[in-house]
């Protein structure tokens, strides 16, 4: 990695000083501060700047370092929790192994073939009820019995 100038540390300052560079930015101006006394000093200035104004705060307490960090951490598990437990990272989890889906989409894909088959073979001006049993005069035909006529009329 190419080391930063000055003039470039300083831009970053504000962010490093915050947390907020990538993670490679963050080695590079943590190592320019290693050896640049004026980086340092500039970057121990904010930290200054910043306890004094979180003790103009009214009403609020000043938390101590490792009070900061109890409180950093505790956010940041309450955040993983609430990631854990969402309906995003359930579905995630679901299609992590694609099986399942691709399962899903097959069976689909059969039903909408078979569907274009059903309605294929019928004819158009075909209706259920002339397959069961309506003559074309409109009379409904009864069901015979097995060994001789069921009904008087034919």
């Amino acid at each position: 990695m190419k080391p930063l100038t000055c003039a470039a540390t300083r831009r970053r300052l504000q962010a490093y000083h915050d947390h907020e560079l990538a993670v490679t930015d963050q080695i590079g101006v943590g190592a320019h501060i290693e050896w640049c006394d004026r980086c340092a000093a500039a970057l121990a200035e904010m930290g200054e700047v910043r306890v004094a104004l979180r003790g103009l705060v009214p009403g609020r307490l000043g938390l101590s370092p490792d009070d900061a960090e109890v409180f950093t951490a505790t956010v940041v598990s309450r955040l993983k929790a609430e990631d854990d437990a969402s309906l995003f990272a359930r579905m995630r989890v679901m299609f992590e192994d694609m099986r399942l889906g691709y399962a899903g989409l097959g069976a689909a894909a059969a039903t909408i073939v078979c569907v274009v088959i059903m309605l294929g073979m019928m004819r158009p001006g075909d209706s259920a009820r002339v397959r069961v049993g309506q003559r074309s005069d409109g009379c409904v035909r009864l069901p015979r019995a097995l060994g001789g006529a069921f009904s008087a009329r034919e």
